[in-house]
This record gives structure tokens, C-alpha cells and sequence, in this order.
């Protein structure tokens, strides 16, 4: 009695038996079956497709203006505040060339805007009404000009305004015209936008009457200030 070359059915079940066998025999041979072999996923390819640079062009052009418009919309520490404004009046001394002095008040508005953290313009009116004890008269300056203001830390300041105004006494329904100056340098406290501070300010003018030399003033004085930042 012949015997089959194959192999025991109860090993593999019966409806797979030949295409275990064919199977058994491709590996034998080292062969391999289709159905070991991963199928292979077709991939698409950038520069298979039609006018790929002009897309890549593109995906650059759109990634840098994203980036651009993200870090435009980012507020950042250094953004300056809009307006400055600063109210200085004080007490001091005052006096003039014509030997006329005793003490003084004096008084400054600055009105502006920051160009960068660190230093703002603005329009300054500033003046001073300086008392005689000799006389009943007072002396008057009063002007308007344009200022600069320098913060080199966050609570210190230096301040320099150009000035023309004019020069007039009491009981005197005219005054003399010219140029002037007022010098700051004082401190800024306090939290958020608005600060207080202490500051020393200089007033100085020269005006020239017409049938007088001509006359020079200054007050130095300590002022309270009060400022928007």
C-alpha cells in the first residue's frame, strides 16, 4: 500500500491542506509568498505635481507673512503710553537784574506724547510771579514753547523746555517780550500711569525794554509733579 506524500491532515485543518502544502514548499526553497510581501502605499511626491516650484514659492511667501502678522499682533513691553502730561507748580525765589527778587511761585503744564519709552515731546506753558518786600510791586513772566522730556530710569526724570513769553510788572498795563527757559530735574513715583514726584526747576528769561539795558529773571524753586505716563 502506497503511502501519501501529504502532509497529516489533523495538523492544519482540511480545507487549507494544499495551499499549506504549496506553501510549505515555496519556503523551502526560499522563495516568498505574495501575501508576506507589505503592499506597497503609493506615495505622492512634490515634485510630481505640476508647477511644484511656483507652490513651493508659495508655502515660503505664506509662512513668512503669518509669522509677520503674528508678531505684529503680539503687544510688547516696549510699546510706548500715547499722551504725557505733567503739572509742576512750586515755590522758590525769584529775582531780576533791575534788583528786584523775593520769593516766588511758579507753575508748568507740559502737554505731548511719547515717541519711544524713554523720552516724550510736548508743549509747555510755564511762568513765575516773584514778590518785593520793598515794594508793593510784583514781577510777572509767562510763556509758551516746546519741551523735551528724558526718562532714563522709570522713576527719574530730566526735562528741558524753550520758551517765549513775556516780562511784566503789576500796576504796569504793558510788558516786554523775549525768550526763556525752564530747566527740571525731579523723580516719578507711584503705580499704573499716574505719578507723583519732587523735582527741582529752574525759570530763566532776558528780555530786552525798549528804553532800558536789558533785563534777565530766574527762579529756581521745589515743585510737586504730577504726571501721566
Amino acid at each position: 500500500m502506497c503511502r501519501s506524500h501529504l502532509p497529516v491532515l489533523g495538523e492544519r485543518e482540511p480545507r487549507n491542506v494544499l495551499q499549506n502544502y504549496l506553501v510549505d514548499a515555496v519556503a523551502r526553497v526560499g522563495l516568498k509568498h505574495p501575501r508576506d510581501e507589505p503592499e506597497e502605499v503609493p506615495s505622492l511626491k512634490l515634485s510630481s505635481l505640476p508647477h511644484s516650484k511656483n507652490v513651493v514659492a508659495l508655502l515660503v511667501v505664506a509662512s513668512m507673512v503669518a509669522g509677520a502678522a503674528t508678531r505684529a499682533a503680539e503687544p510688547t513691553e516696549d510699546q510706548p503710553p500715547g499722551a504725557f502730561l505733567r503739572l509742576a507748580p512750586g515755590f522758590g525765589f525769584g529775582s531780576a537784574s533791575n534788583e528786584f527778587g523775593g520769593p516766588a511761585l511758579r507753575f508748568s503744564l507740559g502737554f505731548g506724547g511719547y515717541i519711544n519709552p524713554s523720552f516724550a515731546l510736548h508743549l509747555t506753558g510755564a511762568g513765575a510771579i516773584v514778590s518785593s518786600g520793598d515794594t508793593d510791586r510784583e514781577l510777572y513772566f509767562y510763556g509758551l514753547g516746546l519741551g523735551v522730556t528724558y526718562f532714563p530710569t522709570e522713576s527719574f526724570f530730566v526735562s528741558t523746555s524753550a520758551l517765549w513769553g513775556k516780562q511784566q510788572f503789576s500796576h504796569s498795563s504793558s510788558g516786554t517780550t523775549g525768550p526763556g527757559l525752564e530747566l527740571m530735574l525731579g523723580s516719578a513715583w507711584g503705580q499704573g500711569s499716574m505719578k507723583y514726584g519732587l523735582s527741582l526747576g529752574i525759570i530763566g528769561w532776558g528780555v530786552q525794554p525798549e528804553y532800558s539795558p536789558r533785563q534777565y529773571g530766574v527762579t529756581p524753586s521745589l515743585c510737586l509733579t504730577l504726571s501721566l505716563k
